[in-house]
């Protein structure tokens, strides 16, 4: 695992408030898209980081969107979120 997710480094965001937002393209030509947010609480683990939701259900953050995970500007989708992280779901 790269330096960037050491759990050390990730600590400030465990227990808090945080929105996976699943970004669905459904036509690039238009660039229309399709916004799914997953609310729960950070977790981190030793080789990960996940969001927990209230039923119980975890979802994995790409490592590749550590980086681009950011504090909650508020918007409505985010909801009470203290930050957030926008996932580009690819077509299989």
């Amino acid at each position: 695992m790269e330096e960037q997710l050491k759990a050390h480094q990730l600590n400030h965001l465990d227990g808090t408030r945080f929105c996976l937002v699943c970004m669905n393209v459904l036509n690039e030509a238009t660039q229309d898209v399709k916004l799914t947010p997953i609310h729960g609480v950070a977790k981190v683990l030793p080789d990960c980081l996940v969001v927990v939701e209230p039923s119980g259900s975890q979802h994995v953050i790409p490592e590749s969107a550590i980086p681009s995970i950011l504090a909650s500007d508020g918007t409505e989708l985010l909801e009470d979120a203290d930050y957030y992280v926008i996932v580009k779901i690819g077509v299989l």
